[in-house]
């Protein structure tokens, strides 16, 4: 959605760490991380202040494609990466 994108800066994974940046200050925002199969791998609710970076730490998962989704009350956003072996 629109109003989604104008709060969510970037997504972006190096290795097995998944950064979001917020360009506005945001609460409740729910994060969803599934596999290709739609299986949910990792599900959170987070906060962040304008200009924050979260991360998150992908440990435990193997090589493949995997799909996360930020939902807000101002709308969602949809992304795929890949973990690949170095």
């Amino acid at each position: 959605s629109s109003a989604a994108s104008d709060v969510y800066k970037r997504q972006s994974i190096q290795g097995n760490i998944l950064s979001v940046d917020f360009m506005n200050a945001l609460e409740n925002l729910t994060i969803t991380i599934t596999d290709e199969q739609g299986t949910v791998i990792m599900e959170d609710n987070i906060s962040g202040e304008t200009g924050e970076c979260i991360t998150i730490i992908l440990n435990n998962e193997s090589t493949g494609r995997f799909y996360v989704k930020l939902e807000h009350q101002l709308g969602w956003l949809m992304g795929e990466f890949i973990i690949q072996n170095n």
